[in-house]
This record gives structure tokens, sequence and C-alpha cells, in this order.
């Protein structure tokens, strides 16, 4: 049986929601099953930086 995802919480600060994020995994609050690509083509470059921390992966693990 699947389990209903969790509410995301509202954030006062964009650090509050990294601390948040950064102890949880995303898949405990979405249901990644229903995912769908998603284009964006008049998406312009950006003068700002993003960063994506992403978990190392484990030996013998393989990538999709």
């Amino acid at each position: 049986m699947k389990r209903k995802p969790g509410k995301v919480p509202e954030f006062k600060s964009e650090s509050a929601e990294r601390r948040f994020w950064s102890t949880r995994d995303s898949g405990d609050y979405l249901d990644w099953s229903a995912a769908q690509p998603v284009r964006l083509p008049r998406l312009k470059p950006s003068t700002e930086t993003n960063s994506l921390r992403l978990p190392k992966q484990q030996p013998g693990a393989r990538s999709g």
C-alpha cells in the first residue's frame, strides 16, 4: 500500500528551507511516480548562480 506524501511546510526564509531539505528525503513529500518531463523552451540564461547538492554515489550502485 502506498503511503500518502507528507505536506511540505511553509518556510520563513530560504535558509530555513535549505536546513529542512538537508535532513529529509524529497520522496517522503513528493510522489515522484507521478512526475512528468518538462520542456522550458523560452528559458533564458541567468547571471545568478544556482547550486544543487546531490548525494555521493554509493560504490556498486547503478546509475539510471
